[in-house]
């Protein structure tokens, strides 16, 4: 994309218009975030090799590791499932029916840079109704499905569809 003028930046990032943004990294602790309004981010963000962030996908298990599987998910994209996406309870190992050749239906979590995808075949979020993904869609006192990212002392960070994220205190999960 050709580098904007500082007047036309000015113009189109002028205090109070509204514009989409790709976040790129969150920093709960801080309480800050990192965003690029470049058209293309943006795109690649939101969808890849026609793929949206939140879809149902059929995958074909590629390659089996101990810490995941790599998949197929259509004729050009491949993606890698860490064993935590595989299952919705926490385990050391691979679920017996994941073998080579096999399938998985999948959702998508984000579209990451260079066109790749972050995936789960968690059957809670794959079978989910609604996928939160952005802070416009958080209404007051929602019930909302999103998987756990860190465990901290002062509490787990929870991550949603599109790379959102969410901070539950310690004294909130009793």
């Amino acid at each position: 994309e050709d580098p904007k003028s500082k007047e036309q930046l000015q113009k189109e990032f002028a205090v109070g218009t509204s514009f989409e943004a790709y976040l790129m990294n969150v920093n709960v602790l801080e309480g800050s975030v990192v965003l690029s309004a470049r058209k293309s981010d943006v795109q690649k963000a939101t969808q890849s090799a026609g793929l949206k962030v939140g879809e149902v996908v059929d995958v074909t298990i590629t390659k089996v590791q101990d810490e995941g599987v790599h998949v197929q998910v259509t004729d050009s994209t491949t993606s890698f499932i860490k064993r935590s996406h595989l299952t919705d309870a926490p385990t050391d190992k691979l679920p017996k029916a994941v073998k080579e050749g096999g399938k998985l239906k999948c959702r998508v979590l984000r579209v990451l840079q260079g066109d790749s995808l972050e995936l789960t075949a968690k059957p809670t979020l794959v079978k989910s109704t609604f996928q939160l993904s952005s802070m416009d869609q958080v209404r007051d006192k929602m019930i909302v499905k999103g998987f756990l990212r860190k465990d901290k002392a002062m509490g787990v960070i929870v991550q949603f569809f599109g790379g959102f994220f969410a901070r539950i205190a310690a004294e909130e999960l009793q």
